[in-house]
């Protein structure tokens, strides 16, 4: 009975830590330490399932009907992900679908049908923490010697308001569930998390955290009163006409932002002249061939990135064609068909009517915790069946072996962002004072030999140190007529990018490569500025190139990991 203790104290605190790092750490353009989070869950999850197999010469398979279309959309993503021509802009969907996947498989498997409501406890307890510090962000006033950044819109520990509305919508029906408990305390509890979620919700002030909210409350009440309702369809009829009541009423709200609109269009366009998909994760380098000159009137490509649909159903039809949109839709009609409680029936509508106008379920926390609340159903809603591992010594060992396998596979590949960005934040900073003297020397020695090449590579290097960037381009383009060389037309174009003459840095940049391809500064820097050109196709064909020559060339994954942002 002791041994049973500590394991559901161990179980307890796993699940406790898992809540709290999804809530409190951060998750802002590179630190994505929610995603870390999440992707080791998953690990652990898994890796305890197997570990457990192994320890008990069996595993207990749960048998759900989501099984295998899950399964078959993950399938689905994978082989486009290897017919793929541009593996490097593919891997983060693929990437994120299998951490789905992995989170419904391992969590569904590892989670015991018992533990369902203390889960559900958890999730709300450090939701509430995470919307307290919301509130206090968003006013920032001191408490004692603790202080905050002063942030409204808040975002508390999210990368952007938006985000933090979707983490919100899915953790209010968990709120809602504490009226359900027996005892008192939780039903005081769950009262005063609706009052803070509802102040969160106020200062975000989010359109699509407005949606979720209200879909997430409607479905609640409505798995909770359906049976109690005689006449539910009235009742439906009536919420419907109160909506669309105060949705005209408050129309400018809604539609302050028409271009969304447009967006919407040319990626049904582009979804449906590509009706096999333009491939995972490729939407942002793909769409700008399909944008309409009234929407590039309101966003110029070269000043603004259309990096999403703001529509994730539109958006799995423009990348994974009508096989991907039609295999997520069966995911989402046979949870709804299936699925019995109102926290998770509520918590899945309201997200999902969430991403009917926003670009959260590209935001992988997101994502992963739709797929958990699909694994909490699976854990409460799946037949057993068991598979014995007892046959001889080696068969008993190879869900360990799979185990350790899977383990030393995936963790390199979760800390290796962190590890570029390390390595990139410890790059010296090129620009630097430097003596008069020497300046002086170079420009006397000038003086006598206009013509010398190493003189006047010399002293544009130096006036580049020092930001004058009009005397160094004056200098290295003298030098590059005596004898033109990749390294001086990469420095050339680095001197026009940063005086913001970028179609001059491109010409420089293509100098350097037609007399060394293989030169992988001028690849990236080519990269670097058709990004900020808008030229997102094109950014990605140069930073796979550095890839090539390069693989754990730290500024090249940083910024494939940037154009997903």
């Amino acid at each position: 009975m002791k041994g049973c203790c500590h394991t559901a104290l161990h179980r307890s605190l796993l699940y406790s830590v898992f809540f709290l790092s999804v809530a409190f750490l951060i998750d802002v353009r590179h630190y994505r330490l929610k995603l870390l989070a999440l992707e080791s869950g998953a690990l652990i999850f898994l890796a305890a399932v197997l570990f457990n197999a192994t320890l008990t010469a069996k595993i207990i398979w749960r048998k759900n009907v989501l099984d295998k279309w899950v399964l078959f959309y993950f399938l689905h993503v994978l082989l486009r992900y290897l017919v793929c021509g541009d593996k490097n802009i593919a891997r983060m969907e693929m990437e994120k679908n299998l951490l789905c996947a992995g989170l419904f498989f391992g969590a569904g498997q590892f989670i015991l049908p018992t533990e369902t409501s203390l889960i559900r406890k958890i999730f709300a307890v450090t939701a509430l923490l995470v919307t307290i510090y919301g509130l206090w962000q968003n006013f920032g006033t001191p408490i004692g010697a603790m202080r905050v950044p002063k942030i409204s819109p808040p975002r508390a520990t999210f990368g952007n308001q938006n985000f933090f509305a979707a983490y919100l919508v899915i953790a209010l029906p968990f709120v809602f569930a504490l009226f359900g408990d027996k005892k008192l305390l939780w039903k005081i509890f769950g009262a005063a998390s609706l009052s803070v979620f509802a102040l969160d919700f106020y200062y975000i002030n989010s359109r699509g955290g407005y949606v979720g909210a209200f879909t997430g409350i409607a479905v609640y009440m409505f798995v909770i009163y359906r049976k109690k309702i005689p006449r539910i369809k009235t009742i439906i009829l009536a919420l419907c006409v109160a909506a669309a009541t105060g949705g005209y009423m408050t129309r400018a709200f809604w539609m302050r932002d028409m271009g969304r609109l447009l967006i919407w269009r040319d990626t049904l366009v582009m979804a449906v002249k590509n009706p096999l998909g333009v491939g995972p994760g490729a939407f942002a380098v793909s769409f700008p061939n399909y944008a309409s000159e009234e929407l590039k009137k309101i966003y110029p490509q070269k000043k603004n990135i259309v990096n999403f649909a703001h529509n994730e159903y539109l958006e799995i039809f423009a990348e994974l064609g009508l096989p991907g949109i039609i295999l997520f839709m069966m995911i989402v009609v046979t949870f709804f068909r299936n699925a019995t409680s109102p926290c998770y029936t509520a918590a899945a509508a309201g997200i999902l009517a969430n991403n009917l106008f926003s670009v959260n379920m590209r935001f992988i926390i997101t994502a992963a915790m739709l797929y958990f609340i699909f694994a909490l159903f699976r854990a409460e809603n799946s037949k057993n069946k068991e598979i014995s591992f007892g046959g001889n010594y080696f068969e008993r060992l190879l869900p360990a072996l799979a185990a350790v396998v899977m383990l030393g596979f995936f963790i390199p590949k979760i800390i290796m962002p962190f590890r570029a960005l390390k390595v990139s934040a410890a790059e010296p900073d090129f620009h630097e004072a430097v003596e008069d003297g020497k300046i002086i020397a170079l420009n006397a020695s000038l003086a006598e030999n206009p013509e010398n090449y190493d003189t006047l590579y010399n002293l544009g290097w130096l006036y580049a140190k020092e930001k004058k960037w009009q005397k160094a381009a004056d200098a290295f383009i003298k030098a590059v007529k005596i004898r033109p060389t990749p390294g001086l037309w990469n420095n050339i174009g680095n001197i026009f990018f940063e005086t913001g003459n970028r179609p001059k840095a491109i010409e420089a940049y293509k100098n350097a490569l037609s007399l060394n391809p293989e030169m992988v500064d001028s690849h990236f820097n080519l990269g670097f500025t058709y990004f900020y050109e808008g030229r997102l196709k094109e950014a990605a064909a140069e930073f796979r190139e550095v890839l090539k020559r390069d693989k754990n060339n730290a500024k090249a994954i940083l910024m494939m990991e940037k154009m997903k942002e």
